[in-house]
């Protein structure tokens, strides 16, 4: 089983991807940094906008996993979600990003 971990933080889009891992991986990235509602042809794909605002505690971050799981489960099918956990910005500590830890099926 092979394990990935997913930051969200920016980083270029390869159209042509070497491998496996690093296309789950930038697809992951595009689920995440999309909001519900913003693909045209798609309006569900992405995370839900409203969650972002929250605080991340409690129930929101209940929430905002559920939201991160079922999105990943249904675009990116080839993955399971192991964990998804957060890490704050070191710069900004009121920002907070995911991170998820995955394993390819079958691989």
């Amino acid at each position: 089983m092979k394990t990935l971990i997913v930051d969200t933080l920016k980083k270029e889009i390869d159209f042509m991807p070497r491998t496996l891992e690093a296309e789950i991986t930038q697809n992951v990235r595009t689920i995440l940094s999309t909001y519900k509602h913003s693909v045209p042809l798609d309006r569900r794909f992405g995370v839900e906008g409203a969650i972002i605002d929250n605080p991340v505690i409690g129930e929101s971050v209940a929430l905002l996993q559920s939201d991160i799981f079922e999105a990943i489960k249904k675009y990116e099918p080839r993955v399971n979600v192991e964990e998804i956990g957060f890490s704050t910005d070191t710069v900004d500590p009121s920002k907070v990003y995911p991170r998820i830890i995955l394993s390819i099926k079958g691989g």
